[in-house]
């Protein structure tokens, strides 16, 4: 989860997708873009979204 939140936070104050995939070493099509997608990890339960904020 402190990826998920890594990820957003570096996009929401510039980075390009690309550029966190490579800097977090994960997938630039499919997992940067669906943590751009989803403001919570998808299959999260609810009672641990307040983890992310």
């Amino acid at each position: 989860m402190e990826l998920y939140l890594k990820v957003r936070q570096a996009c929401a104050a510039g980075m390009s997708q690309r550029q966190a995939a490579t800097e977090f070493n994960i997938s630039p099509r499919d997992t940067v873009a669906k943590m751009m997608t989803f403001s919570v990890p998808p299959g999260l339960p609810p009672e641990k979204w307040s983890s992310l904020k």
